[in-house]
C-alpha cells in the first residue's frame, strides 16, 4: 500500500480528482480533509491561499500512474504530489486495496 498526498485549490476540485482516480482504478480510497491555509513561496513572493489536502490510498507501484493522472487534471502548474511511506498495514485492508484497483495497469 502507498499513500499519496495531494493539495487542491478547493473541495470541488479535490472531489473531481478523487472520483477520477477511483473511476480509473488508480485508487481504492481517497480521504479529503477540510480546507487548510497554506503559505508558500511562488515566483519570489510569499503567497497564501485556502487549499484542500487529500490522501490517495493505492498500491506501491501505482505512484507514477497516480501522478500522471493528477498532473493531467489538476488546475495548478506545479501540484504538490508526494508519497508517504507505509511501513505496515493490516493484511485484510491491504487485500481490499489491491482488490479495488485495476490490476491491468502497466507501469
Amino acid at each position: 500500500m502507498e499513500l499519496v498526498s495531494v493539495v487542491a485549490a478547493a473541495m470541488q476540485a479535490a472531489e473531481k480528482l478523487a472520483q477520477g482516480l477511483i473511476g480509473q482504478g488508480l485508487a481504492a480510497c481517497v480521504n479529503i480533509f477540510p480546507p487548510i491555509r497554506s503559505y508558500y513561496s511562488w515566483k519570489g513572493r510569499t503567497e497564501s491561499s485556502d487549499e484542500v489536502v487529500f490522501l490517495v490510498k493505492t498500491a506501491g507501484g501505482y505512484f507514477s500512474l497516480v501522478e500522471k493522472f493528477i498532473r493531467k487534471h489538476h488546475s495548478y502548474d506545479v501540484p504538490a504530489i508526494f508519497s508517504i511511506p507505509v511501513d505496515r498495514v493490516s493484511e485484510p485492508f491491504n487485500q481490499w486495496i489491491f482488490g479495488a484497483l485495476d490490476q491491468g495497469k502497466e507501469f
